[in-house]
């Protein structure tokens, strides 16, 4: 029935956080509380052990999405990205991931990537989400806002969400002159960013 269904969501939750617990200790946060894990320093083995879990039981990230706040959600894609390198399969799961709930996992995608030296597999659900057409306009529009400007992981991607927001603002608002200035000035300002020096100069012409 529900109450066991529920009760037993609860279970694995809690069995897999208090497994990243015990490999992962948690740091002390800025305000002197601590978060219930941390992230993982580079080390192969801990993150094979997390990629493969996760790919052979999905399910439990998929879970977790829904549970996690925003610090552990962007601490295990962090891990998870570094896991990619050693395990095959975690594409698929982040896609699924991203399709279930686009709106919850996209803002912790950007935040993850910036701070992860490999995003490859964190840029690809991200890609999922343009590509796919996952998120309504307006947040779109706030998912460019957060990203950074000056993010190097994400400068391509970053070009590739404006061109996107512009594409839109210019089909739903073609009278809405300062809207399209706004969106054509923040696709100028990745592209120089990113060093596309000439698309840059088209934008702006």
């Amino acid at each position: 029935d529900r109450a066991a269904r529920e009760e037993l969501r609860e279970t694995v939750r809690r069995a897999v956080a208090d497994w990243l617990r015990d490999l992962y200790p948690r740091p002390e946060s800025a305000d002197g509380g601590a978060w219930y894990w941390g992230t993982l320093e580079p080390d192969p083995l801990g993150e094979y052990l997390v990629g493969t879990r996760v790919v052979e039981e999905p399910e439990i990230f998929l879970r977790l999405v829904e549970e996690l706040g925003n610090e552990e959600m962007a601490n295990a894609l962090v891990v998870l990205s570094r896991a990619a390198a050693w395990t095959d399969g975690l594409p698929d799961v982040l896609r699924t991931a991203v399709r279930t709930a686009p709106g919850r996992l996209a803002p912790r995608l950007v935040g993850a990537a910036t701070r992860s030296a490999e995003p490859a597999l964190l840029i690809d659900a991200l890609d999922v989400i343009l590509a796919e057409g996952l998120l309504p306009p307006d947040q779109l529009w706030e998912l460019a806002r957060r990203t950074p400007v000056l993010t190097q992981a994400l400068a391509d991607w970053n070009v590739r969400l404006l061109r996107l927001v512009v594409e839109i603002t210019e089909n739903s608002s073609a009278g809405d002159l300062l809207k399209r200035a706004g969106a054509l000035f923040n696709l100028a300002t990745r592209l120089l960013a990113a060093e596309h020096y000439e698309e840059t100069l088209t934008t702006t012409a």
